[in-house]
């Protein structure tokens, strides 16, 4: 296996975009590109990109605007675009795409997404139906359309007198939507982003890292709910490819997917447009499978699914 990183300019028309690619030996048996959530890197992502390439597949993922090697400094964390950043995130994973399959043309492709990643790549499969053999969503959401649109209100509130409210970076806010995470386990454990692992020294580690310590900007939260919006229309469900397969993977106990039952909702709105979905949940998980006791049973269910996918397409 080999390692590889370049850059592509993004659909922003300024940035240039991170990509890290984990080669495997030979010809790939598929593509795997990972799309990272809010305040995170992908290269948090090697463990499973190396365990996926030494068993034949190739994974590549980009860190997305305002996100880690793609920023060029610390004020551009956490911020996407002047306008239009939800559609331009969603395009660089398009783009991205496109570079990959140009370069392995012929071969299975399958797109992952945790969290935020998630959000973006459930509204990928809505805008661009075709090129996909199959979807993983990890730490995937519920939200309603009644609070994205509050998200956004408050958005505006809390940048009303500010010069450029794009930028501004409000602490009340990422308290009203990322500050309640930890509350379901304050009793248990000290500390911030307890929310994230139930493995104290996963959490220690995210929590060392520059480049998730920091807070979204005004405008990327107005770009998240315009996200979620768009994702929750059953106009735009109905979109979305009957026969594509979908997994969706969580923790049992990730406050973003409602303690399971958001998820679970999910499952089953989706069930209900007769979309090819499979849901699996891990107990006692939290927010960051990959990062949590159960990643070893990820890594595998993860490898026996697009095993199946793969053998299926070939």
């Amino acid at each position: 296996m080999t390692k590889e990183e370049f850059k592509f300019k993004s659909s922003d028309g300024t940035s240039n975009i991170h990509v890290v690619k984990w080669i495997p030996e030979g010809t790939p048996v598929a593509i795997i590109q990972i799309c990272h959530g809010m305040s995170e890197f992908i290269e948090r992502y090697e463990e499973l990109a190396r365990y996926m390439a030494e068993r034949g597949y190739l994974v590549v993922g980009h860190d997305q605007l305002g996100h880690g090697k793609t920023v060029t400094s610390p004020e551009d964390y956490g911020y996407f675009a002047k306008s239009g950043g939800n559609g331009k995130l969603v395009s660089d994973i398009f783009r991205l795409k496109g570079i990959m399959t140009r370069d392995f043309p012929g071969i299975p492709y399958i797109l992952l997404g945790h969290s935020f990643g998630s959000l973006l790549v459930r509204e990928y499969i809505i805008r661009f139906r075709d090129g996909l053999d199959g979807v993983i969503l990890m730490g995937t959401m519920n939200r309603m359309t009644v609070e994205a649109v509050l998200g956004k209100v408050l958005c505006e509130m809390s940048a009303l007198t500010k010069k450029e409210k794009k930028r501004y970076r409000s602490q009340k806010l990422f308290d009203l939507v990322n500050g309640v995470f930890d509350k379901p386990f304050e009793k248990d454990v000290e500390g911030a982003n307890q929310w994230i692992s139930s493995v104290k020294e996963e959490v220690e580690l995210y929590n060392s890292f520059e480049e998730t310590q920091f807070i979204f900007t005004v405008g990327a939260y107005e770009d998240l709910f315009d996200g979620v919006i768009e994702v929750n229309k059953s106009s735009n469900i109905e979109r979305i490819k009957k026969d594509m397969p979908i997994l969706m993977l969580s923790g049992e106990d990730d406050p973003v997917g409602g303690m399971g039952k958001g998820v679970r909702a999910l499952y089953k709105r989706y069930k209900n447009h007769d979309l090819n979905v499979k849901l699996k949940l891990y107990q006692g998980a939290r927010h960051e499978i990959i990062h949590d006791y159960c990643k070893q049973e990820v890594f595998k269910d993860i490898f026996k699914w697009t095993s199946k996918l793969v053998n299926k397409n070939l």
